[in-house]
């Protein structure tokens, strides 16, 4: 319908557009940017570090542990049906 405008089209409205590549062919997603979920953190960042003298080295580790959760799903909507 839009062919090569759909860009200009999208940026008229100030609509970004991405793409991924796990998603069915032919579905799409319009999302509420920062509205759909919250990210938390179960464990914020950790970070470790210890020596090994003998070998003159010193190792440093980090992790965190997020937790992602929607709580306004009306906040995203799924396209399908968009292949031909």
């Amino acid at each position: 319908m839009y062919g090569q405008g759909l860009k200009g089209m999208l940026d008229s409205l100030g609509v970004a557009m991405f793409s991924y590549v796990h998603l069915t062919p032919g579905t799409a997603w319009v999302v509420q940017r920062g509205q759909v979920g919250l990210c938390g953190f179960e464990q914020t960042l950790r970070p470790e570090t210890w020596r090994e003298p003998k070998n003159r080295t010193s190792w440093v580790q980090s992790y965190a542990v997020p937790a992602f959760a929607v709580n306004k799903p009306h906040c995203a909507k799924k396209l399908t049906g968009l292949a031909r």
